[in-house]
């Protein structure tokens, strides 16, 4: 039984982990970061595809590097189970490595 479910288990796992970095990647594409990886913002569509959802910490790229009326910098709120170490940090700042340590 164990074998079988493994059997279905690890194509289904490659099938989300693909979709995921799918999303990502036009995300970081367009320079956005996510900020907010966790299985709770994933959605899964009748076709079995996995969707990005809850876009509240995605910011542009831009808004870190010059941040207007928010210090987008320094405002790190987020799931800690599932944010980058360096998030932790006084000068730790959301970045593309910090979505891609999120996923892994």
């Amino acid at each position: 039984m164990l074998t079988e479910d493994k059997k279905f288990l690890e194509p289904c796992i490659q099938h989300f982990a693909f979709e995921i970095m799918k999303g990502l990647s036009f995300l970081h594409a367009n320079g956005i970061i996510y900020g907010d990886l966790k299985p709770a913002t994933l959605m899964i569509n009748e076709y079995n595809n996995l969707k990005l959802s809850d876009f509240g910490r995605a910011r542009k790229i831009a808004d870190y590097i010059n941040p207007g009326q928010e210090n987008y910098a320094r405002a790190k709120t987020g799931s800690p189970y599932y944010m980058a170490p360096e998030l932790f940090e006084d000068d730790g700042v959301y970045s593309f490595a910090s979505d891609l340590w999120s996923f892994g």
